[in-house]
């Protein structure tokens, strides 16, 4: 069987696509005077740069604003500026203030970024302007003076008041405590010592029966134990004891309170006994 050229070269033609054989590159030729264009598979490009012109933002400067004290008049009403108690600010208050080490035969530090100023309690806000104006807005809350209670031993006499207040001093750099705020006003007239213990509104250890009844149980020891006559119960079994027995009376009885009086009394029946 007898095969034409130009037939065997179609059939070479064929073969080649069948067995996908690659497509012939053809290669640049960078020689002089001649030039080929390269057929080259493309490269997928995923992240597509765009060329964009980026605008710099231009940065405004910021003028720094003149402190407000600066800025007072001469006649401020200072309460408005300084109302109530809080740290020391340089740009508010209008003073020349110096405090602080000076620092190599420096003068003394100035208000600005003065932390000796910041740390101290201080007493702006209590002005004599400031305090006028507080008593005049308590005024209406109050009423006159009552006749015939100009001397204190008048006002022991009609009005026997106590009042106990508490002062605390701490080491902060505040020296406002809470707890001083608190006054206990205690007012004793005569138609109060008539009153029973039963109408009491709550119940007090000092001078009960139950302060007496503990207070026999000491003697009866005492006098039964010879070979040693201190008492072995101290001054925190007794507080408990006496804790026990008023909070059994004044909170009522339940569960936690009887619990509490059943210990302290176990535990006082075992120190008597011992």
């Amino acid at each position: 069987m007898v095969f034409k050229a130009s037939s065997g070269i179609a059939i070479l033609h064929n073969c080649k696509y069948l067995f996908a054989l690659p497509p012939p590159v053809r290669q640049a030729s960078h020689a002089v005077g001649q030039e080929v264009d390269t057929d080259e598979f493309r490269v997928l490009d995923l992240k597509l740069k765009k060329k964009t012109q980026t605008v710099r933002r231009t940065q405004r400067k910021l003028t720094a604003l003149s402190p407000r004290s600066e800025k007072m008049h001469v006649d401020q009403h200072w309460p408005s500026v300084w109302p109530g108690p809080r740290t020391f600010h340089p740009a508010t208050v209008p003073l020349p203030l110096h405090q602080g080490y000076p620092h190599k035969k420096k003068s003394t530090p100035g208000k600005f970024a003065n932390t000796e100023l910041m740390k101290i309690p201080n007493f702006l806000h209590l002005t004599p302007p400031a305090i006028k104006q507080q008593c005049e807005a308590l005024k209406k809350f109050c009423t006159d003076w009552p006749k015939g209670l100009e001397t204190d031993e008048q006002q022991e006499s009609h009005r026997p008041i106590e009042v106990s207040t508490s002062t605390y001093c701490h080491s902060s750099p505040s020296i406002r405590d809470p707890l001083s705020r608190i006054v206990t006003v205690k007012k004793v007239e005569p138609w109060e010592s008539e009153k029973l213990r039963e109408d009491m509104e709550v119940y007090l250890w000092e001078g009960s029966e139950s302060e007496q009844n503990f207070s026999n149980l000491l003697q009866w020891k005492g006098k039964n134990d010879k070979e040693n006559p201190k008492s072995n119960i101290s001054k925190e079994d007794k507080e408990n004891y006496k804790i026990a027995v008023e909070s059994l009376f004044n909170s009522g009885e339940d569960a936690v309170t009887i619990n509490k009086y059943k210990e302290a009394t176990k535990n006082l029946v075992c120190l008597v006994l011992k």
